[in-house]
């Protein structure tokens, strides 16, 4: 029984011979390229994407060192991975700027997606639970690649995007 299921699961690993499109279609999506793009998510280990839009609850986390923060995700296409980009995180809150970040990383490439990820930042919130839980929150997300000089003499803009949310804290909930 146990060589058939395995004859079983290993037949769904197969593909044609010659069959190169997914891999073809992966590396270009992994692959630096002249106009990278970036979409907005949240997780700590994995993409997750803002699929319900403001209604996409994001647990509010209650970091060791006292602080509360949300986990920012990004996936990207285009970026080179071997560039340690700053990823600056601004929140708000009702059109306040109340919550920040700005993580120094590499992208890696999920070949399982055909996207590039950066998955655990810390959008650091400058209030507490109370204040926070059940708001409608803002994520503005900027790419910068500190390899190239901008025309104002800082890192280089490589892409944005901006996602809506809802901070959810698990401990106010009754």
């Amino acid at each position: 029984m146990h060589r058939v299921l395995t004859l079983i699961l290993l037949a769904g690993c197969t593909t044609k011979e010659g069959d190169t499109s997914s891999t073809k279609a992966t590396s270009e999506a992994c692959s630096h390229g002249a106009d990278p793009q970036i979409v907005a998510g949240h997780g700590e280990l994995s993409y997750e994407e803002f699929d319900e839009g403001v209604n996409t609850k994001v647990e509010l986390i209650h970091g060791p060192q006292g602080g509360f923060h949300s986990t920012i995700a990004v996936r990207a296409q285009h970026l080179g991975l071997l560039t340690a980009y700053h990823i600056r995180l601004v929140g708000t809150i009702e059109g306040v700027e109340m919550g920040w970040g700005t993580p120094y990383s590499q992208f890696r490439c999920n070949y399982q997606a055909g996207a590039q990820e950066y998955t655990g930042g810390l959008l650091i919130w400058d209030a507490q639970p109370e204040d926070l839980h059940g708001k409608a929150a803002n994520v503005d997300i900027t790419v910068l690649d500190p390899t190239e000089e901008s025309a104002e003499g800082g890192p280089t803009v490589v892409a944005q995007d901006s996602a809506e949310f809802t901070i959810w804290d698990p401990t106010l909930e009754n």
